[in-house]
């Protein structure tokens, strides 16, 4: 408890280095959020292409399949 008091009092003493510093650590705040959002957006880009491929390549051998099937028929 005591110390909280000291840090209140250290701010009142400066106002100006308090303001400084409450400038200076906003913009980082800010930062990590916009980063942690573009981070989330990155993984949830990377499991959906991961699914599209999985799609894209059981389309591709369905399609293969199917014309292997017409060439045998038609021989």
């Amino acid at each position: 408890m005591s110390r909280l008091r000291i840090s209140r009092a250290w701010i009142r003493r400066h106002p100006r280095v308090g303001l400084a510093l409450l400038y200076a650590i906003s913009p980082l705040m800010f930062a990590q959020v916009v980063l942690d959002c573009l981070h989330k957006m990155k993984e949830e880009a990377r499991s959906s292409w991961a699914d599209n491929w999985g799609l894209f390549q059981d389309a591709r051998d369905s399609i293969l399949s199917y014309i292997r099937r017409g060439k045998d028929e038609t021989r």
